[in-house]
């Protein structure tokens, strides 16, 4: 079984997450993701989405939501 990764995340208008800079910084250098990699962003109220890197770089990456 595949493991999935987890953020802590927030959500904002529009359907969109927000990531701390230093977790996605996390993403690229410690966990090593690649781009079309996916892992969930939680809020701690209940919403969980599904993510998938589109860019992946050393100091910050970026996503877009699957579901």
């Amino acid at each position: 079984m595949k493991h999935v990764f987890r953020f802590f995340g927030r959500r904002l208008e529009a359907g969109n997450w927000q990531i701390d800079p230093e977790e996605l910084k996390h993403l690229g250098t410690v966990l090593r993701l690649k781009k079309g990699d996916r892992f969930e962003i939680f809020d701690g109220n209940g919403y969980v989405v599904l993510a998938e890197l589109t860019t992946v770089a050393k100091k910050d990456c970026e996503f877009r939501i699957i579901r």
